[in-house]
């Protein structure tokens, strides 16, 4: 009797098998996942326009395009081109670059709690800039530059101490939380040793606004959409791949350390920028990527929800703050906190909920 040709077995059987070849997600998400990503879209368009003609001094919709073009009366062109339209944008692009961010540490770590907040990326821009005005008596324009710094050096940091002849998840995991606490202990230090005159550009800062952002910032937030597209097919390919396991990743042709260090640093760099632009908001790249997936339906690393969905929490977070509340202008770092720590503690406490076993013989 002559023995069966043996078939190498793939993710969805052997292959060559009639009926049983590895294929993409069903067709009949890809429908909702469009239209989902869509009206994202679509919504922070809408949300972005309208938020050029609303505050103390309301603007007509007919009026917003002659203000931005600097056609039209002095007010409107100043509240419309001088104040909200950087504004908005800034707040757009910081909300794009944190959601992808915490997209990229979520699927690298493979654990829904990553974010560049909770591993001390964006603990490390603000301790820069702690510094450079507490420490080295800077001015706020030099310390834009140096969140970056900061950034760039918690996430070597990160990198080199979770290093163990590679990289995994839950050493990045448990390294960043001891950098965000490090980070932390260095900037409350630095607070408490000033006077309270100088601490309040800082603790602005720490609170995470973009009420004064300018062109100047809109330039800086160029540079994050650069970035963002000329990582994005790099992302696309590898992020899908490194959230399987190691050794998977690697037989199908993937440089699993230097993929994943490229991510890391891209993920950090948009994080320093975001910073850079409006201070640490948190929660934003917590929540962002699972926001997205949940929206579209569709699992593992999904860029464009990711970023769609930052950028509508820190947008409609900025909106509330400068219309919602008379005439204080709430900081859009405050918002995001409380909008985001109930969903922490909801993750934590699901993950503590005990699951049924279900293996052989146990029901």
């Amino acid at each position: 009797m002559t023995a069966a040709p043996i078939r190498p077995v793939g993710p969805a059987g052997p292959v060559g098998t009639p009926g049983r070849r590895h294929r993409l997600p069903p067709p009949a998400r890809r429908p909702r996942a469009l239209a989902a990503t869509a009206g994202l879209a679509a919504l922070l368009t809408g949300l972005a326009v309208w938020s050029l003609s609303v505050g103390e001094s309301p603007v007509a919709w007919a009026d917003i395009v002659p203000a931005l073009t600097g056609h039209g009366d002095a007010g409107a062109v100043f509240a419309v081109r001088d104040l909200r339209a950087p504004r908005a944008l800034c707040a757009v692009v910081v909300g794009a670059a944190l959601g992808v961010s915490g997209a990229i540490f979520q699927s690298l770590t493979r654990n829904p709690l990553a974010s560049p907040d909770l591993l001390g990326i964006s603990g490390g821009a603000s301790t820069a800039v702690a510094v450079a005005v507490l420490g080295l008596g800077l001015t706020d324009v030099a310390a834009g530059p140096l969140a970056l710094v900061g950034a760039a050096g918690a996430a070597a940091f990160l990198y080199l101490f979770a290093w163990r002849r590679g990289v995994s998840g839950q050493r990045l995991i448990l390294v960043g939380i001891g950098v965000a606490a490090l980070t932390t202990a260095v900037t409350s230090y630095l607070l408490t040793i000033r006077p309270a005159l100088q601490t309040q550009r800082v603790l602005f800062f720490l609170t995470g606004s973009v009420s004064g952002a300018d062109w100047g910032d809109v330039a800086v937030a160029t540079v994050t959409v650069v970035l963002l597209l000329a990582a994005t097919p790099l992302l696309l390919r590898w992020m899908p791949l490194l959230e399987l396991d190691d050794s998977t990743a690697a037989a199908v042709g993937v440089p699993v350390q230097r993929a994943r260090f490229a991510s890391v640093c891209v993920a950090a760099l948009l994080a320093a920028l975001a910073v850079s632009i409006a201070g640490p908001l948190s929660f934003v790249g917590l929540i962002a990527a699972p926001l997205g997936r949940a929206v579209t339906g569709r699992p593992g690393f999904a860029l464009l929800p990711a970023a769609l969905c930052g950028a509508l929490a820190v947008l409609i977070a900025d909106l509330a703050g400068r219309t919602l509340f008379g005439e204080i202008d709430v900081p859009v770092g405050v918002l995001t906190a409380l909008a985001g720590a109930p969903y922490l503690l909801a993750v934590l406490l699901r993950s503590r909920t005990p699951r049924p076993l279900r293996s052989r013989g146990i029901r």
